[in-house]
């Protein structure tokens, strides 16, 4: 597992923290409130969300039309005061996100390989089960078989968890102007309010970064 030196020449700071949970019992969501310290026309001064969009722009992703996943789970949230999901599994990571505002995503660990790394995808390279044909600017997450996900925004449509599933793949995904620390302090907050919804055990952390 490990951070290829291209990625960290052109995104100094960049941050990935991961850990494996396993033995959870996801369940049905359950209504939670979520009441914020900032409206909707705060979010564009908020530091993090700045940082994001900036990423977004330099990876060939336009912010305006495909938010940073904790944006959107923000907005949601301020719009409806309360979380939207469809199991506790992802109340959890949602939460997690919208308050330490940075993207904490959950992936089927029993479809991935060995050899993560984080990496600068190919040009005309493949991503999900209908080909998107990627420029060759984005920063992929990748096994040794294919993309995992576009960092740090959309995973591969196989990833996704269910009711049904024990385990996972972890991850807090940070980007330059985030500090490692705070990356790896979203991790620690998404897998204890994992545990507490869905039981389990995590297994250690690690750290890319450059």
């Amino acid at each position: 597992m490990h951070l290829d030196s291209k990625v960290g020449q052109l995104f100094p700071g960049i941050a990935l923290a991961i850990t494996k949970i396993e033995g959870m019992q996801i369940k049905k969501s359950k209504k939670t409130e979520v009441r914020l310290p900032y409206t909707l026309n705060e979010l564009d001064s908020i530091e993090r969300l700045k940082a994001y969009k900036s990423f977004f722009w330099k990876t060939g992703v336009d912010p305006l039309l495909i938010k940073p996943p904790q944006e959107a789970m923000i907005i949601n949230a301020l719009k409806e005061g309360k979380l939207s999901t469809a199991n506790s599994l992802l109340d959890a990571t949602h939460l997690v996100s919208i308050r330490h505002r940075i993207p904490l995503i959950a992936l089927n660990s029993k479809k991935i390989s060995s050899g993560l790394v984080i990496r600068m995808a190919g040009k005309g390279e493949e991503f999900n089960s209908k080909p998107t044909r990627l420029k060759g600017k984005e920063v992929v997450l990748a096994d040794k078989e294919r993309i995992l996900m576009l960092y740090p925004y959309e995973k591969a449509s196989d990833l996704k968890l269910t009711r049904k599933s024990k385990e996972c793949l972890l991850l807090a995904c940070g980007v330059p102007g985030i500090q490692k620390e705070f990356v790896v302090s979203c991790l620690e907050a998404g897998y204890r309010m994992i545990v507490q919804k869905c039981g389990g055990q995590y297994k250690g952390i690690a750290v890319l970064a450059r």
